[in-house]
């Protein structure tokens, strides 16, 4: 696209934008956004003009939580979020080879859907791999599985070996080694080529920033030096979190931020979120806190001290709690007014840790998409929580009623990167109190995500100065039922005024990328 050019017949999402059809974009910014006649006046008629032919436009959407790299890593390796039982999963992976050499690697098992009822063990991995290494990771990141030759092949440091499960089962600090041990055998190429990967699907689902979540105890700080020297291709904009507690090394290359995945607990379905009581499946375990309260209460005073935005993954009520009171202690000690500290998740927070929440102006970065695939009654979250608790996930409304501001996002690759389906999780979850309407749900992955960058990225928001990211419909989401967004096509996807992609069904298109 030329320098200057007009958008013509468009139908802008909105109340603030009611009577607009036309936009002005120069230097890939939002000059004006008027009726078509004063936008020719003010462009001179001599600008590129794209014609939308009524297609609706909202703000670029941004997606607030994403293992970007991991998400196009993952897109390599043999998906397993399809299967529905043990014997199913040993079928994907013999069929499917993937795309790695010496380790064969599958990702998305969730054994909360499995007929058997139970984890896979590296005697089920066995029967699908024998002679070649084989590990398949959770859909939460939070354990995974390896075959008997892949444990053979570990040299488990004795620390570790301690968590390790006999039956190939790597959860907590086991899960991290491991993944530690796989992410440092990835090299440059692997990564550029994976960025690729992510960065067209994120553009394809009208993403035009993603917050990456990158680097700790899940991935490795090679991942961290790949973004900081450019390794990225054209695509949406990037907020780095880096997801690490040493502060000199973020202090150092100038990073306004840290945290992201920095747990402070693991999930619901590895029996690892933080509870204040008993699983009600296990009645063994409560989880695992990451964090002794004096060393998680040091990182976090000594980070915001800097100037720096924190965030924290915290899942169950005990972790959140313990959050909670680390942000508090930090902002007593060091008051700031807009430190725009986040909470990543924060799936069960009691009523009293909401009111904390709120007074301390802490940001969340929510996945209502969870709920979609864990929410109601007979699914996951019911069976390792129970009824009374199960009732208490991700009250949304509860914590916007609050006026707690929330920004929507995917946690990708543990839910598809697709605002759509947040946005519609958030108006159809299963528990009614906890529901937002469709117009709530937009701003998760619009103006509120902007919100928790500082604004950095995508603006969030469409109007006079701001950035040119814009996401193109083929339906008025306002306008749509909650249960029916998966209906709206992305038609086109603009970053900085240009066009980045383009769906195949739209007309006139042409091969953007």
């Amino acid at each position: 696209m030329s320098t200057a050019a007009v958008v013509k017949n468009a139908r802008f999402v909105g109340q603030e934008h009611q009577g607009c059809d036309a936009m002005l974009i120069e230097g890939g910014k939002i000059r004006a956004l008027a009726k078509t006649s004063d936008i020719d006046a003010l462009s001179g008629g001599t600008c590129e003009v794209i014609d939308m032919a009524g297609a609706f436009i909202v703000p670029g959407f941004i997606d607030t939580h994403t293992h970007f790299l991991h998400t196009g890593l993952h897109m390599t390796m043999v998906s397993l979020v399809a299967a529905k039982s043990i014997d199913e999963m040993i079928t994907i992976l013999r069929e499917e080879e993937g795309e790695t050499a010496e380790w064969k690697k599958g990702f998305g098992f969730d054994e909360s859907l499995f007929s058997e009822g139970r984890r896979p063990t590296r005697h089920d991995l066995d029967k699908a791999e024998a002679t070649r290494p084989l590990v398949i990771f959770r859909r939460d990141y939070h354990s995974c599985v390896v075959n008997t030759a892949a444990l053979k092949s570990l040299s488990l440091p004795e620390a570790i070996a301690s968590h390790a499960v006999s039956e190939g089962i790597f959860a907590g600090k086991a899960n991290d080694w491991i993944r530690q041990v796989l992410s440092k055998s990835t090299g440059d190429r692997e990564r550029r080529e994976a960025c690729m990967k992510a960065a067209a699907l994120a553009l394809s689902r009208g993403v035009t920033t993603v917050h990456a979540l990158e680097g700790g105890s899940l991935f490795t700080t090679e991942d961290l030096e790949f973004f900081i020297e450019g390794g990225l291709p054209l695509g949406p904009r990037v907020v780095l979190y880096p997801q690490i507690t040493d502060i000199r090394w973020v202090k150092e290359r100038g990073l306004p931020r840290i945290g992201g995945c920095l747990l402070v607990d693991g999930s619901f379905g590895s029996w690892t979120a933080a509870l204040s009581e008993p699983y009600q499946d296990r009645a063994d375990t409560a989880g695992i806190l990451y964090f002794d309260d004096g060393a998680l209460f040091s990182f976090v005073e000594r980070a915001h001290s800097e100037g720096l935005q924190i965030s924290l993954h915290a899942i169950g009520d005990r972790a959140i709690r313990q959050a909670v009171d680390a942000y508090e202690r930090a902002l007593a000690r060091h008051p700031a007014a807009d430190h725009r500290h986040r909470i990543e998740h924060c799936e069960l927070p009691s009523v009293s840790d909401i009111e904390r929440i709120a007074k301390l102006g802490i940001a969340l970065g929510v996945q209502p998409a969870f709920e979609s695939l864990w929410g109601g009654e007979g699914k996951m979250y019911h069976r390792r929580l129970g009824l009374r608790r199960m009732r208490r996930t991700n009250p949304l409304r509860e914590l916007q009623e609050a006026g707690i501001v929330m920004g929507g996002g995917s946690d990708s690759d543990v839910t598809p990167l697709d605002p759509f389906l947040g946005i519609e999780a958030a108006a159809t979850h299963p528990t009614k109190p906890s529901r937002l309407t469709v117009s709530e749900g937009l701003e998760l992955y619009t103006g509120n995500a902007a919100f928790l960058s500082r604004g950095e990225g995508s603006p969030g928001r469409l109007a006079e100065g701001m950035a040119a990211d814009f996401t193109v419909l083929s339906m008025n989401p306002l306008q749509t039922p909650g249960g029916e967004l998966g209906r709206i096509r992305i038609l086109k996807t603009f970053v900085g005024g240009e066009c980045l992609f383009e769906g195949a069904d739209t007309p006139g298109a042409k091969n953007i990328r």
